[in-house]
C-alpha cells in the first residue's frame, strides 16, 4: 500500500427497486487519470457565443459571452461507468454484465437508484476526506 497511489478498493451498497433488493459494488477512490477522464466526460466544446454580431459590429469582442456545451447524459453515465464495479443484477440465474451497453438498456428506476447510491457514495467519501486535510506546513 502506497501513500503517494491509491489503492484499489471498492464498497458493496446495498439497493432496491420495486421491492426487489440487490447490491452494487464502487470504487472507494478513483485515480487521478480516473478523475480526469470523468470530469472531461461530457465536455463538447465551447465557443463564443453572438460572434455574428461581431463581426457586424452591433457588439466588441468583450460583450460576447462564452458557451460551453456539455453532453450531460454522458456525463451521468461516464460516472456511474466509472465508479460502478460489480452487481447483483440478474435475470434469472444469467448475471447482467456490468458494462456500458447493460448501463443503456437498464429501466430508467433502477439506473437511478444506482445513480442517487453512488452520488450518496461520493458525498460521503469527499467529507471523509475533507475532514482529514493536512494542514500547511510553515518553511
Amino acid at each position: 500500500m502506497s501513500k503517494w497511489t491509491v489503492t484499489p478498493e471498492t464498497d458493496r451498497i446495498e439497493c432496491e427497486f420495486d421491492g426487489e433488493g440487490f447490491w452494487i459494488e464502487v470504487k472507494r477512490t478513483l485515480t487521478t487519470g480516473e478523475s480526469m477522464r470523468l470530469r472531461s466526460s461530457g465536455f463538447r466544446g465551447y465557443a463564443k457565443a453572438n460572434t455574428a454580431d461581431v463581426e457586424a459590429g452591433r457588439v466588441t469582442e468583450e460583450d460576447v459571452d462564452m458557451e460551453v456545451d456539455i453532453n450531460w447524459d454522458a456525463l451521468v453515465f461516464a460516472k456511474v461507468h466509472t465508479y460502478l464495479t460489480g452487481w447483483s443484477l440478474a435475470d434469472g440465474d444469467d448475471p447482467l454484465p456490468c458494462t456500458m451497453k447493460t448501463l443503456n438498456a437498464l429501466v430508467p428506476g433502477v439506473f437511478k437508484v444506482i445513480e442517487d447510491a453512488i452520488d450518496k457514495h461520493i458525498d460521503e467519501r469527499q467529507k471523509k476526506l475533507s475532514s482529514g486535510k493536512p494542514k500547511p506546513v510553515k518553511t
